[in-house]
C-alpha cells in the first residue's frame, strides 16, 4: 500500500488556496474555536475569538463559514495553532446566496474558513485499513469542496466530492497499466528419439540450444511480467476496496446530503 500525502495536505491542494486544516476528534457536541482579525478598507480593524457549534451529531469534517464580512476585506485565522491569511473576500459566494445577510449588512459575503477533520480519519489515514481510508478520502474531499466553492448546500457538495472521488484516488497511486496476459512459453524442449542417427541428434542438439535460449528470455520476462501484475493487482484491489467504502459511507449519510446534480 502506498505511503499517501498527508490529509490536511491533500485537502489543501484541493481547495485551491491557504486555508486552516486541522485534524481533532468531531464527536457529537464539538465546539471549535479560532482567532480572528478582519481589516477592510473604511472599516476599523477587528480580532478577537470565534466560535462554531456545537456540532449536531459526530462529524467526519467540519468546514466553518464565516460572516457577514465586507467584499475586499482581508482575514487572518488562527484554528487549533493552524494559521492562514485567506485570499480578499470577493463580492458574492454561494453560501452567501443560501444564507442572505441580515438586515444592515447588505452586500456582505460569507466565506468559509477553516476546515477540521475528525482525528480518527486521519489517524486512519497513515494505517492500512482500505475502508477507513476510503471514508476517510470521501470526508477530505467533502470538506475541500465545500471550501473550493464556498458552498453549503451539503447536497450540491456531496454530489462534488462524489464525481471528484475517482479522478484523487488514482492520482494517490503509482501510475501503473494493466500488464495483460503472461507471456507465452516456448513450449516443451525438443525429445530426443531413441536410435537417432547422428545427423538427427545433431539437429536435436541445435533445437535443445535454441529452446534453452528462448525458454531463458520467457523465464525473464515472465518474471517481469508477473511482478507487474502483482502491483496491478494489488493495485486495483486497494482502490476497489477504498472506492466501496466511500459509496457506502456516501450511502449512509442522511437526506440532505442526497439529491443534486452537478
Amino acid at each position: 500500500m502506498p505511503v499517501f500525502t498527508p490529509l490536511v495536505a491533500l485537502i489543501s491542494s484541493l481547495v485551491g488556496y491557504q486555508i486552516p486544516v486541522v485534524c481533532q476528534p468531531l464527536p457529537q457536541g464539538t465546539t471549535i474555536q479560532a482567532a480572528i482579525s478582519v481589516s477592510a478598507p473604511g472599516y476599523a480593524p477587528f480580532s478577537g475569538q470565534h466560535s462554531w457549534g456545537p456540532t449536531m451529531a459526530d462529524a467526519g469534517g467540519v468546514t466553518g463559514p464565516l460572516g457577514y464580512l465586507p467584499p475586499g476585506a482581508t482575514v487572518t485565522i488562527t484554528v487549533d495553532g493552524v494559521t492562514a491569511t485567506l485570499p480578499p473576500v470577493p463580492t458574492d459566494t454561494p453560501d452567501t446566496d443560501e444564507n442572505p445577510p441580515p438586515a444592515g449588512y447588505a452586500g456582505w459575503v460569507v466565506i468559509p474558513a477553516f476546515i477540521a477533520i475528525d482525528q480518527g480519519y486521519c489517524d486512519a489515514w497513515t494505517g492500512n485499513d482500505l475502508a477507513l481510508r476510503g471514508r476517510a478520502l470521501l470526508a477530505a474531499i467533502h470538506e475541500a469542496m465545500h471550501a473550493k466553492y464556498a458552498e453549503g448546500n451539503e447536497a450540491l457538495t456531496e454530489c462534488r466530492a462524489m464525481q471528484l472521488f475517482p479522478t484523487v484516488l488514482q492520482g494517490l497511486f503509482p501510475a501503473i497499466t494493466d500488464p495483460g496476459t503472461a507471456p507465452a512459453g516456448p513450449g516443451p524442449a525438443p525429445v530426443k528419439q531413441r536410435h537417432s542417427s547422428s545427423a538427427a541428434i545433431a539437429r536435436w542438439k541445435r533445437a535443445t540450444t535454441h529452446w534453452r535460449d528462448a525458454h531463458a528470455k520467457w523465464q525473464r520476462a515472465y518474471s517481469q511480467w508477473l511482478a507487474l501484475d502483482d502491483t496491478w493487482t494489488t493495485q486495483v484491489g486497494e482502490q476497489a476496496a477504498m472506492t466501496a467504502a466511500a459509496q457506502a459511507y456516501d450511502a449512509f449519510l442522511p437526506p440532505e446530503y442526497h439529491g443534486a446534480t452537478c
